[in-house]
């Protein structure tokens, strides 16, 4: 599958979630009429998008020629090196961002997170502001540590006021200031 934060931006163009195989044929055919006046070949079959996107099952890695289409159709540019390019392409601007403030919720509550770059985080909410990490994706977060968080939002960096493993405080957290931040952020029912 596609890493979460490729995704994402795919998702965000193309104005849906890819889910169905229908979606993957209509993704095939915007990112071909998007994309004709650039000098590559910008065609990606249907078949690839359901495997790249995990519609159908496959244990495989999409290509580099996969992943460089889906970036420059995201406007993200050549996938190699992207993940370096996403600092210029925000600029200021007001967004209305959503936002968790930890206050609010009830304990027991799990938490699914995504932030740049590509990390993935489940949480479970144990009240007092800490948060138990259920699943971690990469980076310096493991399962099991305490995160205490005041709040959490779209397009910011995550940060967590400190961070606890094995009964140590290690101290403040904060995701990469580059990228898009908290991309995906989702209390579970």
């Amino acid at each position: 599958m596609i890493p979460e934060i490729l995704r994402h931006k795919v998702e965000k163009k193309f104005g849906k979630a890819i889910k169905y195989p229908r979606d993957c044929k209509i993704l095939s055919s915007a990112i071909e009429k998007d994309l004709k006046n650039n000098t590559e070949d910008n065609k990606i079959s249907h078949l690839t998008l359901q495997r790249a996107f995990g519609v159908v099952t496959y244990d495989g890695e999409p290509s580099e020629y996969t992943l460089d289409i889906l970036a420059r159709y995201a406007g993200m540019g050549e996938w190699r090196g992207a993940v370096n390019k996403t600092r210029g392409l925000l600029n200021s601007h007001f967004n209305n961002t959503d936002i968790i403030i930890v206050a609010n919720l009830e304990k027991e509550q799990v938490l699914n997170l995504v932030y740049y770059p590509d990390r993935k985080l489940k949480l479970l909410y144990n009240g007092e502001g800490l948060f138990r990490v259920l699943e971690v994706s990469a980076g310096k977060l493991m399962v099991d540590d305490l995160l205490h968080v005041l709040r959490i939002e779209l397009n910011l960096e995550f940060v967590c006021e400190y961070v606890v493993r094995n009964g140590k405080n290690l101290g403040q957290y904060v995701s990469s200031t580059e990228g898009d931040g908290v991309v995906l952020l989702q209390l579970e029912p």
